[in-house]
């Protein structure tokens, strides 16, 4: 039976039910079909949002609840925190430029930005100043 269910699954491309569905308990059957693909939706997000994470090439991660947001930062009149980490500027197509000093953190805001980006679907590149500044660095 298992087995059979493995098949099917796999002939409707539902990678994750196969594998999890004994994990969803059973009330009624349209809560246990709604609560069957639920999962499958929410597991193919998880393996986008590696996979674009993966994708970007981040030399780590780093996350925004991590960030230390005193002291050094300086914001346009036109823009917030919030509009920063909400990812607004992605909407209105803009770009973020984060310029200071070695150690003030902007390699660590750049990469939160863009786990946020990937975690909510974006598909991103890391690229360093020094990179794009190299001789050898193509445009793809």
């Amino acid at each position: 039976m298992r087995a059979e269910v493995k098949e099917i699954c796999k002939a409707l491309h539902l990678a994750y039910i196969a594998d999890r569905f004994e994990e969803v308990r059973f009330e009624t059957k349209e809560q246990f079909l709604r609560d069957v693909l639920a999962l499958e939706l929410s597991c193919r997000q998880e393996a986008k949002q590696a996979r674009l994470i993966k994708k970007a090439k981040f030399r780590e991660l780093k996350w925004l609840k991590d960030y230390e947001w005193s002291g050094h930062i300086h914001w346009p009149a036109t823009t917030s925190r919030e509009e920063l980490c909400d990812l607004r500027f992605l909407e209105r197509k803009q770009n973020v430029l984060l310029l200071g000093s070695p150690g003030t953190g902007k390699t660590h805001l750049a990469t939160a930005l863009g786990i946020q980006a990937c975690q909510q679907g974006h598909e991103v590149q890391f690229f360093s100043a020094s990179r794009i500044l190299s001789p050898s660095w193509k445009r793809r």
